[in-house]
């Protein structure tokens, strides 16, 4: 059934704009934030934008008060049931840093500080769900991490799009990138963008995964380099990555964030404040690039 209150809401916007609402707290706690998109999960839906905003945000910020290392990010799915209906799963998932989700036994407790706090949440999340026609999940048992998800149906409709969000991109196609990030989430966002735009991208997690001819002048038309990285502590200098001069980069960054060893001062060519969008990179890739 749909809501009096439904209208075409932007998937992407919608995720960032929640995304935005939590990042300075979560960059406050050492916390990296991301989402991806199916490929094929329509540009918009006929939904309340509010009611589902409001939940997402509201996990978002659950994560983000309840982790102090580690990302928190968005995925949404998509299924296509039949026309223009589709189902789509909202996950919201917080992990600690380099440790994984794992399933402890039923006598665990998971990280949370106050389990009333998860209590209330769930029970505020539910409701709004149910003005959705949606339901909410929750996986439990988890050891540092939580996992929220959010189903409902809904129909797309037609949005016209602005020309970052289209596949074809002439300026871009063909040109050769390099990322380095040691966040999955930023790592996988960059990728999928980079190929539904036409370039080629390598990716990276570490520096010293770089083999020493990707380094080699021309190798390259740029680079993407994750600033969180950078600030990350060592007394190895061998951590910093030493590009080509003449090398174009762009830095994804984060408050307090730090140039990564190496670097000389004009090869930062663009920065990027996080969480990573694909609007903004649209906006520097086409700048440097075309």
């Amino acid at each position: 059934m749909t809501s009096p209150y439904s209208q075409p809401v932007d998937l992407r916007l919608s995720v960032e704009s929640s995304l935005e609402m939590v990042a300075s707290s979560a960059y406050c706690n050492n916390l990296e934030l991301g989402y991806l998109i199916d490929d094929d999960a329509p540009d918009a839906i006929l939904c309340d934008a509010h009611t589902l905003q409001s939940v997402v945000t509201a996990l978002l910020y659950f994560c983000v008060s309840n982790l102090d290392s580690g990302f928190v990010q968005v995925l949404v799915r998509s299924l296509l049931l039949y026309g223009n209906r589709y189902q789509l799963r909202f996950s919201v998932n917080g992990v600690r840093q380099d440790v994984p989700i794992s399933e402890k036994s039923k006598s665990g407790s998971g990280p949370g500080k106050q389990s009333n706090t998860l209590d209330e949440l769930l029970t505020f999340c539910s409701q709004q769900m149910s003005l959705l026609s949606g339901r909410m999940t929750v996986e439990e048992g988890l050891e540092n991490g939580y996992r929220f998800h959010l189903n409902l149906q809904a129909e797309s409709v037609p949005v016209s799009l602005p020309a970052y969000r289209e596949s074809f991109q002439p300026l871009l196609q063909y040109r050769q990138v390099l990322v380095l990030s040691p966040h999955i989430i930023n790592r996988d966002l960059l990728l999928q963008q980079s190929k539904r735009w036409g370039l080629i991208t390598r990716t990276f997690q570490e520096a010293k995964e770089i083999p020493g001819d990707l380094l080699e002048p021309g190798a390259f038309d740029l680079a993407i380099l994750d600033s969180f990285w950078a600030c990350s502590p060592s007394s190895d200098s061998s951590s910093g990555i030493y590009l080509p001069g003449d090398l174009p980069v762009i830095l994804c960054d984060c408050p307090g964030g730090q140039y990564p060893i190496g670097f000389q001062g004009d090869q930062i060519k663009a920065q990027l404040a996080k969480p990573i969008v694909p609007s903004r990179l649209y906006d520097a890739l086409t700048h440097l690039l075309g």
